[in-house]
């Protein structure tokens, strides 16, 4: 879209309200917003990536790196990241069960804003997120809008939270979060082979279907279980098998 020389953005925060960002525009002919930053994404799908890559770029001209995994060991690596204004981070990335990836990001690097991408799209994710530092969250299954807006926010200061929407909803569970959810035959299985202990591969070997098939899967059920983690998820159901 075309912006003036100046442009105010409502931008979703979460619990209910609205903050203004006021933006120096430039390039009005092809709608480029006149923000200078450097960004980092974090994610194993190639295809992802450069999705963002392209809309982020093009909408900011902004400059964006791209990494498949994280490597928080690597004490250069970790240095590296003072560069970037932001990390847009795959919640699931390879390697990591459920908000690892996030915990691990902060812990070598605190200040920098994170921003995290993710399937799940249930409120006990977005909390547990807001809950080790991170600056927001998107969804996959939201548009490039919801994009534009929340990298605005991280990058500006905000944070972007349009799942948690009331106090209520940060800070407390709804009733039936413990109750055990109706899942599908295909759930069930994943569950099975969760329980056991088995990782993303060896459960799309075991069920013939596709490790990412598998993963879309399991942030499923994180959110019909209302857990954080792929651990968690199995020590529920490991529980339930023992008390039935």
């Amino acid at each position: 879209m075309s912006v003036g020389l100046h442009e105010i953005l409502q931008v979703q925060v979460g619990m209910g309200h609205k903050s203004e960002i006021l933006l120096a525009a430039n390039s009005r002919k092809k709608g480029r917003v006149g923000v200078s930053f450097r960004l980092l994404l974090i994610d194993d799908y190639a295809l992802l990536r450069g999705a963002m890559r392209d809309a982020l770029t093009g909408r900011f001209g902004c400059e964006c790196d791209e990494q498949a995994s994280l490597d928080p060991h690597n004490h250069e690596w970790a240095k590296s990241l003072r560069q970037y204004r932001a990390v847009l981070l795959d919640l699931g990335i390879t390697g990591f069960d459920g908000v690892e990836s996030l915990r691990a990001l902060r812990e070598i690097a605190p200040e920098i804003a994170t921003l995290v991408v993710t399937a799940s799209t249930g409120s006990s994710v977005a909390k547990a997120c807001r809950a080790l530092g991170a600056q927001g969250l998107i969804h996959k299954t939201g548009n490039v809008e919801d994009l534009y807006c929340a990298v605005l926010a991280v990058t500006t200061g905000l944070t972007y939270w349009p799942s948690l929407t009331s106090v209520r909803e940060l800070h407390t569970s709804e009733p039936g979060d413990r109750l055990s959810p109706k899942v599908t035959d295909r759930q069930a299985e994943v569950l099975k082979c969760l329980a056991q202990g088995m990782s993303n591969r060896t459960i799309a070997n075991r069920l013939y279907i596709s490790e990412g098939t598998v993963k879309t899967h399991v942030h499923h059920l994180l959110d019909l279980y209302k857990v954080t983690s792929r651990t968690e998820l199995a020590a529920r159901i490991n529980q339930r098998a023992h008390s039935s």
